[in-house]
């Protein structure tokens, strides 16, 4: 994913891009598993949050998505489309993924936090008990976005908005790891912020470049961005007669 936020291109730094096959085709090819993406009504406000070193403003978004009722409605969602399944919860601030786990587990769910200044020893024992089931919700913060490989996840909460294509990439894809234990694995991606309509599906097509992006404004950004929502289950998808 060579897309900088900034918008530069990395054709200062390589001289060639070699293009591996695109999403579609590693789910085709049952390298990575098939998934269902679900985008509920937005609850927070996020209209005219101030954009800063190219995402949207740490504090601002966790003033608008740290509320009991909107991290409720991301509960309730979970119960409704992917109960029981093993899940990672990607969140605005420390405070918000605590709020978060601690609503989990106040629905019966087991869940837990940890972030960056989790000590260490801490976060290891917290991501074996995650591996082995222990724990069905683990609520981050920027920890999980890369590098980690559990099969058994097979769902994935997006709970803070970004303006980065890369980390939408990184963090919607979390759950989409093949499981030989769960040959017929469907990962399940619940957006709860949007960030569908600014980046599109995690396995759209895409060009990619070397050169750097022209930079266009929120509103022109999102009106390239072709989805739809089913206004009855909330199913995320191309443009279609009807909901597949």
């Amino acid at each position: 994913t060579p897309a900088r936020l900034n918008g530069q291109g990395l054709g200062s730094v390589f001289e060639t891009l070699v293009i591996g096959p695109p999403a579609k085709e590693l789910i085709h090819r049952g390298f990575l598993a098939p998934y269902k993406y679900y985008a509920p009504p937005v609850m927070a406000d996020l209209g005219n949050i101030r954009i800063k070193m190219g995402d949207f403003d740490a504090k601002e978004v966790e003033v608008r998505v740290n509320k009991s009722a909107i991290i409720g409605d991301a509960v309730a969602h979970y119960l409704k489309l992917a109960i029981g399944r093993q899940g990672i919860a990607y969140c605005a601030s420390i405070a918000h993924s605590q709020n978060t786990a601690a609503s989990f587990r106040a629905a019966g769910v087991s869940a837990a936090h940890i972030d960056g200044t989790t000590p260490a020893a801490e976060r290891e024992q917290t991501v074996a008990a995650f591996r082995r089931g222990e724990i069905k919700v683990l609520c981050n913060v920027d920890l999980f976005g890369e590098g980690v490989d559990v099969p058994a996840m097979e769902a994935v909460m997006l709970l803070r908005p970004t303006q980065s294509l890369t980390l939408f990439i990184q963090q919607s894809m979390r759950g989409m790891r093949t499981d030989r234990n769960n040959p017929y694995k469907r990962a399940i991606i619940l957006d709860h912020v949007g960030n569908v309509m600014r980046h599109g599906l995690p396995d759209t097509e895409r060009e990619w470049s070397l050169e750097g992006r022209v930079k266009k404004s929120r509103q022109k950004q999102q009106s390239l961005v072709k989805i739809k929502v089913c206004q009855n289950c909330f199913a995320a998808h191309d443009p279609a007669p009807a909901c597949p």
